[in-house]
């Protein structure tokens, strides 16, 4: 119940809400309820002028996150914050054909998702290139705190949006307003789930797995999870994993 000057915004106090109360009750039921989610719905907005039709244009669109591992199992890859199941995730067709938008790439993120027996669910990444001068609104919250875990698991990476990744202009940011001009690249990157109990109970072939799939590197395996996979052919050294698992533990050697 927040009052001033209590900073709120929009409808973002109430989505978190829901995650504030499942945090409390892992204190007491960790093994009932799931780790925290991306936390957000982190929106994109562009507008502008189109240079094919020279009307005014703009075009919005919300992305998913990864949720929060829990004792069952692992958490969701890439859906929708559990607060705004209906919030809309335009095509890339679609943003293509309304928009001077060109989507270079799209899909789930590498180690986004936080380790642990149950891995967190992996978040999603958006490349918008600019083909006219344009502005992009970016609505993307909980940028500063990580996903939380549960009972011994890891953080899931945060929400946080790229501007020209790769360049010398390349910066990270939370979310706010660019003056984006032709060429320009924006990467709205959505953030992972925690995850749910020690990484090295992680099943290694389950691990493997993970690696071939692209949800966790090869790095990755080996100093979060303590598995050596092999990265031609996915299979687990089940030697390397076994010293990795004991030096990581404490048995040195």
């Amino acid at each position: 119940h927040a009052v001033p000057p209590m900073p709120t915004f929009t409808q973002w106090t109430g989505l978190l809400g829901g995650e504030v109360v499942l945090k409390a009750l892992a204190k007491g039921m960790p093994e009932l309820v799931p780790a925290c989610s991306g936390g957000d719905v982190s929106s994109m907005m562009g507008v502008g002028v189109n240079p094919r039709t020279g009307a005014s244009w703009l075009e919005a669109t919300n992305e998913a996150v990864g949720f929060g591992a829990h004792a069952g199992g692992d958490g969701e890859d890439g859906i929708m914050h559990l607060s705004e199941p209906g919030c809309r995730n335009n095509p890339v067709e679609v943003l293509e054909t309304k928009s001077p938008m060109f989507i270079e790439s799209y899909g789930y993120r590498t180690d986004s998702g936080g380790a642990g027996r149950h891995r967190g669910g992996v978040g999603v990444g958006r490349a918008y290139r600019f083909e006219a001068d344009a502005a992009g609104i970016c609505l993307v919250y909980k940028t500063k705190s990580a996903p939380w875990p549960i009972a011994g698991g890891r953080p899931g990476d945060p929400n946080h949006i790229v501007l020209n990744p790769g360049t010398e202009r390349e910066s990270r940011q939370a979310g706010g307003y660019n003056r984006l001009h032709t060429g320009d690249v924006l990467v709205n990157n959505t953030g992972g789930g925690g995850g749910y109990g020690d990484p090295f109970d992680r099943e290694p072939e389950r691990v493997a797995h993970d690696v071939r799939n692209g949800f966790v590197s090869v790095a990755a395996a080996a100093s979060a999870y303590g598995v050596r996979v092999d990265p031609q052919t996915f299979e687990v050294d089940h030697a390397g994993t076994e010293r990795l698992r004991r030096v990581g533990a404490g048995g040195g050697g």
